[in-house]
């Protein structure tokens, strides 16, 4: 966890962003395994990214989170909330080469990563209503009353962000789309 934040840090170092202060929540670029936690534990953010997609297994207390888009509209994937439904598959892709760059001693991450592509694309299509009316509320940004849950897909809307995630035994993979502009 602690190589995943000094990583965020210098790639966004590198690019020359400013990180500005924000109060994150599960909806937003970060990676948090117990919600009682204290801030200081168990816990990655990027507090200055506005589209990243993440995989969390609960059980390992494991995170990975590639952020696809900066605040000011920074990074090449950033038109990808313009249709969030349709950018799912290919953020997922941009996440799972990510994240086989970096860890490719770890096979067992490797394995779900491949695992949960195929179960992605599935999911989405025999969950369309609901990850289209979240997405519709997104682009209208109209309030949602509650998020919307079927057995392995929830999504939901909080302060301006879209929260699209996908339940795998154990792993969590989210997407998460900031404020529209």
């Amino acid at each position: 966890m602690r190589r995943l934040a000094i990583g965020i840090i210098l790639a966004l170092c590198a690019a020359g962003v400013r990180a500005e202060e924000l109060k994150p929540t599960l909806e937003q670029c970060t990676c948090i395994f117990e919600e009682t936690a204290p801030p200081t534990s168990q816990r990655a953010r990027a507090v200055n990214a506005t589209l990243c997609v993440q995989t969390l297994d609960k059980k390992q207390k494991y995170c990975e989170l590639t952020i696809a888009c900066l605040r000011h509209n920074i990074g090449p994937n950033c038109g990808a909330s313009s249709d969030p439904k349709r950018s799912i598959l290919p953020l997922y892709n941009l996440h799972q080469d990510e994240v086989s760059k970096v860890t490719p001693k770890n096979p067992r991450v490797v394995e779900q990563l491949a695992k949960q592509a195929k179960e992605i694309s599935t999911l989405t299509e025999q969950s369309g209503k609901i990850i289209d009316a979240c997405v519709d509320a997104y682009i209208k940004q109209s309030p949602l009353k509650e998020a919307l849950k079927d057995n392995k897909v929830s999504c939901g809307l909080n302060d301006g962000w879209l929260s699209i995630a996908f339940n795998f035994e154990g792993w969590l993979v989210k997407f998460s789309f900031g404020p529209r502009q």
